[in-house]
């Protein structure tokens, strides 16, 4: 390091250039004191500038190699190298180089100073380079082997971002004849968007800090096409050099399958959010994790209050044993449906239909419950009931005779207690009957055309005989017509005596 500036621009280019020399190299005046110091010999010293400047530069070496130094100073030239120590806390080898120089009368003496440990690292390193490369093809074969069938695009990059090895996978997935990627650039591979990334990569290598991981980047093929692709890189020694290794997958079929269940996601969020059922998630605590509005609308809840809640909360007290019964289905049948009575926000009940099921939400095991509200359909049901118990009760206590026989077959499927005294029949020996058996055989063609009137969906009014289980005839007014009965049109036949 300089101790003056100096106004010769040439002077200040060649004190640069000595500063940068990779060798230390250090002025010495008649007494041994340092009057200059580049920075390597700075470095080598593992002091600073300042303090190197003006000490006994002899002082940085072990004690009995001193004289010797000192002798070869005062002497004639020395133009070889030679070996001693600097007394740092461990003992390094250097080798030193002694030139002497006369300057405006003053005698000066340059050293030149070499880490033989760095060095003979530095020679380790190559020869084992050489050994590796000298090594039988057996050696590195299996290596090679493992190289060029991995799955993975394997690139081998120096510094630089030059590609000196690339294996079969990364030819493949870019597009590249066998070796064609030898000699590239990474920067020809690597979209413009994504080149600060590489940079921060390498230098993440050459700074020694951990792999580098980029779960979305992109490399460009041979033929301009983008391929989506996971990258990362470490640092390690290739034929004694520091280089690259970076690792290529391609993910398109991720990306693509990751896009497609983003759909898929967004569209059964569309049904959660649009379907008129109420729609309830609960974990396996049975506290509710997800609901849907038509949830929050039928339970008069917000949103934010139905998150959290029991879902017992939401079941009338005596329907709470559902909830065991439900898990219990769960477990042996993998799902339940029950009809029970719920009760809202306001302690008011209705009625609902409940499907269950195992559901996997957000990677854990859930319920997901369909619950639709029921309650005018059995308040409907409820009156329907009624309506056929008071039909029965006419059917039953009418003075009229009731016969409902089948359409198809004609036979009696139901008969009412008058009709069974009208014809001297018990209920059981009616059932089955075909009606011929009890019209008399003069009006068989009548009751036949009556039946296609009623088949045709129509209804007629006729006077016509019967005959009872004895035989005996009796006059009855008929009224006939179709009517639905357990879900089937039938015929209906209503007689009076």
């Amino acid at each position: 390091m300089e101790t003056t500036s100096t106004a010769n621009p040439l002077v200040a280019a060649l004190l640069q250039m000595v500063d940068m020399a990779r060798d230390g190299l250090a002025l010495l005046d008649g007494e041994h004191r340092c009057i200059y110091a580049n920075a390597a010999a700075c470095v080598l010293l593992e002091i600073s500038g300042d303090e190197v400047l003006g000490s006994d530069f002899l002082a940085h070496f072990l004690a009995h190699e001193r004289v010797a130094i000192a002798e070869q100073i005062a002497g004639a030239d020395i133009g070889s190298w030679c070996t001693v120590h600097l007394s740092l806390g461990e003992a390094r080898a250097i080798e030193y180089e002694l030139r002497r120089h006369v300057v405006d009368g003053r005698p000066l003496s340059m050293l030149a100073l070499r880490d033989l440990t760095s060095q003979r690292q530095e020679r380790t390193v190559a020869e084992d380079a050489n050994q590796r490369d000298a090594q039988p093809q057996e050696h590195t074969e299996p290596y090679r082997a493992i190289f060029e069938s991995t799955i993975d695009g394997l690139v081998i990059l120096e510094m630089d971002g030059t590609i000196v090895e690339a294996n079969a996978a990364a030819h493949d997935m870019l597009g590249y004849a066998r070796n064609e990627l030898i000699g590239l650039n990474a920067v020809v591979l690597t979209p413009p968007e994504y080149l600060a990334a590489l940079a921060d990569a390498l230098q993440g290598a050459i700074d020694g800090g951990p792999t580098r991981h980029f779960a979305a980047s992109k490399a460009i093929r041979k033929d301009g096409s983008l391929l989506d692709v996971e990258a990362r890189g470490r640092a390690f020694d290739f034929r004694g050099k520091l280089h690259v290794l970076a690792v290529m997958r391609d993910i398109t079929e991720q990306i693509k399958a990751e896009a497609q269940l983003g759909e898929t996601e967004e569209q059964y969020r569309s049904i959660f959010e649009a379907t008129s059922d109420a729609l309830i998630i609960r974990n396996l605590d049975g506290r509710i994790v997800e609901v849907n509005p038509m949830a929050c609308s039928m339970y008069g809840y917000t949103y934010d209050e139905m998150i959290g809640l029991p879902v017992s909360a939401l079941i009338h007290p005596a329907d709470h044993g559902l909830i065991l019964d439900n898990q219990r289905m769960i477990a042996s049948q993998g799902a339940f449906r029950a009809r029970a009575t719920q009760i809202n926000k306001d302690g008011e009940p209705f009625s609902v239909d409940v499907h269950g099921a195992p559901f996997t939400y957000k990677g854990e095991p859930h319920v997901l419950t369909v619950v639709r509200d029921i309650t005018e359909r059995v308040v409907a049901e409820e009156r329907l009931r009624e309506r056929e118990e008071q039909y029965r009760s006419i059917f039953e206590v009418s003075s009229d005779g009731f016969a409902i026989t089948d359409l198809e077959t004609g036979l009696v499927v139901d008969a009412n207690p008058a009709m069974c005294r009208m014809h001297g029949y018990t209920y059981e020996e009616i059932i089955g009957l075909h009606p011929t058996e009890f019209v008399h055989p003069d009006f068989h063609e009548d009751f036949r055309q009556h039946s296609e009137t009623v088949k045709a969906g129509g209804s007629y009014r006729a006077r016509s005989v019967d005959m009872r289980k004895d035989g005996t005839p009796f006059p009855v007014d008929v009224y006939g017509t179709t009517f639905s009965y357990n879900g089937k049109a039938r015929r209906l036949a209503v007689l009076r005596d």
